[in-house]
């Protein structure tokens, strides 16, 4: 019970997996209090093995799948994760009210703030928030539970290419069911989307205005991609995932440093690749979990 509080997330990792095997009653209130403050996302799902064990009132040996890895580098991903994701957090809690409270002042003193150079610098500011808000977002914690890939891709579709300008494609087996964060995943895909969508529209080509996705998955991992035929990758294509790089005017640049964010949260990867014929696919795995045995 000590090690479980502990700061150090190594600690807390074993106190969690030895609970998941022989977790007690009277242990259920520490396990409560546990999960309320734990951030990293395998000593979650240790916990929660180990309340299950609590459930069942039985005392066979739990069936062993996330909680035998012992991966010091997964580990240390949760924690720059679980970092990542609280700083941005506190940020955002301190800027929103200073911003909220220039464009109550801006609306009062300045005459025509509708129209003003203010507003617009204010309205590019809360864009950025915005921006730095889902960068949060992507580097959460993950939180795993069976989701239909061919719904998610759908409703991204939907959401991405509303008045229909561009002819989107899907190709994969439905349903497909997989095991991951669908939130996570469905944020990388649609910033993945998003930037073929742009750059299609940029075609003069009607006849290469088409995007496909498509997924499935093979012997260790789930992926995605998302394949169009536009002008393809910039020439200095390295420096794409870093925040701040845009081609186009007025973007932020962030669309795929926050995919690669949310990639990285479930353990995946994430690649843009060029095209032999044109156009650059999009493609993101993470891996699927280790069957329980038993």
């Amino acid at each position: 019970m000590r090690q479980l509080n502990s700061q150090d997330a190594h600690e807390r990792l074993r106190a969690a997996r030895f609970l998941a095997q022989y977790a007690q009653e009277g242990d259920e209130g520490a396990l409560r209090d546990a999960l309320l403050k734990e951030r990293v996302g395998w000593i979650i799902e240790a916990l929660e093995k180990a309340r299950q064990r609590l459930g069942r009132h039985a005392f066979a040996k739990v069936a062993q799948s996330e909680l035998d890895i012992d991966n010091d580098d997964e580990i240390a991903r949760q924690v720059r994760s679980s970092a990542i994701e609280e700083t941005t957090r506190r940020l955002l809690h301190e800027i929103e009210p200073i911003l909220g409270n220039l464009r109550l002042a801006g609306v009062r003193e300045i005459v025509e703030y509708e129209t003003s150079r203010t507003k617009a610098l204010h309205d590019h500011l809360d864009h950025v928030l915005e921006a730095i808000s889902t960068l949060s977002r992507a580097a959460a914690v993950p939180r795993n539970g069976e989701f239909d890939i061919g719904e998610l891709v759908n409703a991204a579709v939907m959401d991405e290419n509303r008045d229909g300008r561009v002819n989107i494609q899907v190709a994969g087996l439905k349903p497909h069911i997989v095991r991951g964060d669908s939130t996570l995943v469905g944020l990388a895909l649609r910033n993945g989307l998003k930037n073929a969508i742009e750059a299609t529209l940029m075609l003069r080509e009607e006849g290469r205005k088409s995007i496909v996705v498509t997924w499935g998955e093979t012997d260790i991992d789930y992926w995605l991609a998302v394949v169009d035929r536009a002008s393809g990758l910039p020439r200095d294509a390295r420096h794409v995932w870093e925040i701040g790089t845009s081609s186009k005017r007025g973007h932020l640049g962030m669309g795929l440093a926050i995919a690669r964010s949310a990639v990285n949260s479930i353990g995946g990867k994430i690649e843009l690749l060029a095209r032999e014929d044109g156009g650059t696919r999009f493609e993101l795995k993470w891996p699927i979990p280790t069957v329980a045995a038993g």
